[in-house]
This record gives structure tokens, sequence and C-alpha cells, in this order.
């Protein structure tokens, strides 16, 4: 299946060249498309989400790329809020607190 950026070209392409069927038709694909992402995307706590197309479905902070586990891994190390930020900037106190309850829940055996 074409990605999504592909399908909003090929519907944009058909827009120019009159094809206003085929348009429509792309267009629909394109919805169907992001409601199988959205319905994909697992959020395990306000800041992290889980979603098969990023890493595999490894549990990332919310709009990045970031593992959670190794924000986990570096706090386990002895690293603090402002070591970790050095090398990620973006990561707020409020990521560190979700990874940290969804390393509780995993650990309590919760469904995550």
């Amino acid at each position: 299946m074409l990605a999504c950026a592909d399908l909003h070209v090929a519907r944009d392409h058909a827009i120019q060249q009159g094809h206003q069927v085929i348009a429509d038709a792309l267009s629909h694909r394109i919805e169907g498309a992001l409601r199988e992402k959205r319905r994909q995307v697992t959020l395990l706590a306000p800041h992290i989400a889980q979603d098969p197309a990023v890493l595999g479905g490894t549990p990332v902070l919310l709009n990045t790329r970031l593992p959670a586990w190794i924000i986990l891994a570096r706090l386990a190390a002895g690293e603090t809020l402002a070591n970790i930020q050095q090398d990620f900037p973006y990561v707020t106190q409020n990521d560190i607190r979700d990874v940290l309850q969804v390393a509780a829940n995993v650990l309590r055996g919760d469904d995550v």
C-alpha cells in the first residue's frame, strides 16, 4: 500500500489533471489510511506511545522516535533530567514521570 504522503501527491496530481473521480477515490483511501494509523497507536501514558509503524512497536516518547527504555536505563544509571536533556533537549519532567509510571505498571503486572 502506498504511504499517505504518496497518496496525497497522487490525489493532487489527479486534481491538476482534472480527474476528479480519481481524486475522490484517492481521498477516500487517504482517509482510510489515516483511520488505520490512528487505530494502531496505543498511548501507554500521556507522553508514551506504542505504534507498530514506529521502531517495531517499541514504546517511545510521544511524537518522537526516542525509546522510553533509553530514558529508563539512563535514570537507572543515576543520570539526572539535566544530564538526559543535554542529549535530548525535548525531554520534559512529564516524559520522565510517564516513563517511570509505565515501568511501574509493567513491574506490577498491569496490562500496558
